[in-house]
């Protein structure tokens, strides 16, 4: 089991920059090693938890984990 973090102003500045939403980012959570990069285009809603190397595309996520290495497009 992954243990998970909350994102830093700095990566949600970044998520933003790269079309990401949230209805609240304090409600993300993130592995320890999570890229901002991996992620476009995303609107997160409700608890989402996203872990390692996970690459999200042009997606609805809402109440959520998105495993270790998954690739959601």
């Amino acid at each position: 089991m992954e243990n998970f973090r909350h994102l830093t102003t700095d990566e949600i500045a970044t998520l933003r920059s790269l079309g990401n939403r949230a209805e609240d980012w304090g409600r993300i959570a993130v592995a320890p090693d999570f890229e901002p990069a991996q992620l476009h285009d995303c609107r997160f809603e409700g608890e989402v938890r996203i872990g390692s190397r996970a690459v999200i595309d042009n997606a609805r996520i809402r109440n959520y984990e998105i495993g270790a290495g998954t690739s959601v497009r």
